[in-house]
C-alpha cells in the first residue's frame, strides 16, 4: 500500500477490493491514530479478525469511517516529536490578551493542548485542592 499522505483513502479501497483491511489498519496505529485503527477493527473485521463484507456494514458507519479517514490524512503523525501535552491556564490574562500567545503555542504541534482559565479568589486555597 502506497505511503503517500493523501492517499490514505485510496489505500483502504484497495484494501478493501484485495482483503488486506487488517494490514491496512496498521498503517493509522503506526502513525499514533490508535483510536481510529481500534474503531477501524471494531466496523471492518469480524470476532475472528477476517474482514466484512463493506455492504453488510452499516451506511451511517460506512459514512462516518469514510469521513474518519479523510481527517485522518490531514493530521500530523504523532511521533516522540511531536506527542507532547502543553497544559496552559491563562489565568489573569483572559483569552482576548492570549490569542497570539495561543496561535505560537499551536504552531508547535504538539497532540494535546489544554487550554484553562482558571481564576482563583484570595483566601479560597482550601476549596481549590477539594473543587479540583
Amino acid at each position: 500500500m502506497g505511503g503517500s499522505e493523501g492517499s490514505l483513502l485510496q489505500d483502504f479501497w484497495t484494501a478493501i477490493e484485495y482483503g488486506g483491511v487488517p494490514e491496512f489498519l496498521g498503517r493509522p496505529r503506526n502513525r499514533g491514530h490508535r483510536l481510529i485503527a481500534r474503531w477501524g477493527e471494531e466496523i471492518l473485521l469480524e470476532t475472528s479478525c477476517n474482514q466484512k463484507v463493506w455492504s453488510s456494514i452499516l451506511g451511517l458507519e460506512q459514512w462516518q469511517w469514510q469521513r474518519s479517514l479523510k481527517s485522518c490524512q490531514k493530521w500530523k503523525p504523532q511521533t516522540s516529536l511531536t506527542g507532547i501535552l502543553i497544559s496552559w491556564n491563562l489565568g489573569p490574562l483572559h483569552l482576548s490578551v492570549a490569542l497570539p500567545y495561543i496561535a505560537q503555542t499551536m504552531q508547535k504541534g504538539a497532540a494535546i493542548v489544554l487550554l484553562q482559565e482558571v481564576l482563583i479568589r484570595k483566601g479560597t486555597t482550601v476549596k481549590v485542592g477539594r473543587e479540583l
